[in-house]
């Protein structure tokens, strides 16, 4: 085998590398820090305006807490089956109308804040002993869009949900989706939109503050320039100009073919 061939033989090797680790998610995690690792901790939910919430609030004195919960203190103690409890939404100035104590900011609170603020606000001024509180967000739900195989609208029941799983729930990426660059769209408590990158070959995207998405994220995963390049190549204005040239040889073959009869 000649240099040649030798040298060649290297640069494929070389390439196949390189495009393997533009593929391959949380590289050297292995010999990550454990420390870093332990520093992804499951951030809580910021409220913001959209927001569905179901409120509960308890006490040992359930009718004290019965006009909270969509009941009347004569209901409480009658009911045949568990209350539903009330949901509010959060509107756009990201305030939610709470029986008797009126607009309550909740916007840009996490869930534990929300919870102490309501809890604030209920006692002592109506109730003689401080109620517990706690609040499920109905509607929580990322989104994933571009190069993944599934790309939708996803429901989160559980409220838990980090970045890869997201990605799972879509079908993972297609082998044309950029995994070193992936645009994360996250709406704030006051409304307004941050953009982040997130790179899921390196592995400390565990320790990110992104890594555990929130209510109404939207992940976006970008073409790779192969899949750029190809688009290009195959677009509406070039497909329609390969059409006409076409059509126009096929009617200047067939002016020859009848002028030579």
């Amino acid at each position: 085998m000649n240099k040649t061939c030798l040298s060649l033989l290297a640069m494929v090797l070389l390439t196949a590398c390189a495009e393997s680790r533009k593929v391959t998610y949380l590289q050297n995690v292995e010999t990550a820090i454990v420390d870093t690792l332990l520093r992804a901790t499951l951030s809580e939910a910021v409220f913001t305006p959209g927001d569905i919430l179901t409120i509960t609030v308890t006490s040992s004195t359930p009718k004290a807490v019965a006009v909270f919960n969509n009941l009347s203190p004569s209901d409480e103690g009658r009911q045949s089956s568990p209350p539903q409890s009330p949901t509010y939404l959060v509107d756009s100035n990201g305030e939610i109308n709470f029986p008797l104590v009126g607009k309550l900011q909740v916007a840009g609170l996490t869930r534990s804040e929300a919870e102490l603020l309501i809890a604030n606000a209920i006692y002592p001024r109506y109730i003689t002993e401080k109620p517990s509180v706690s609040i499920h967000i109905d509607n929580f739900k990322i989104s994933v869009m571009g190069e993944v195989k599934n790309p939708g609208i996803y429901p989160v029941p559980g409220e838990r949900i980090s970045v890869l799983e997201a990605i799972a729930m879509a079908g993972d990426l297609t082998i044309t989706g950029r995994r070193d660059n992936v645009m994360l769209i996250r709406r704030l408590g006051d409304g307004s939109q941050q953009i982040s990158r997130l790179n899921l070959n390196d592995a400390s995207l565990l320790s990110s503050p992104h890594y555990y998405l929130q209510q109404n994220d939207v992940i976006y995963i970008e073409p790779n320039k192969s899949k750029t390049r190809t688009a290009r190549l195959i677009s509406p204005v070039a497909t329609i100009t390969v059409s006409t040239l076409s059509l126009l040889a096929t009617i200047a073959n067939l002016i020859v073919t009848i002028s030579r009869e």
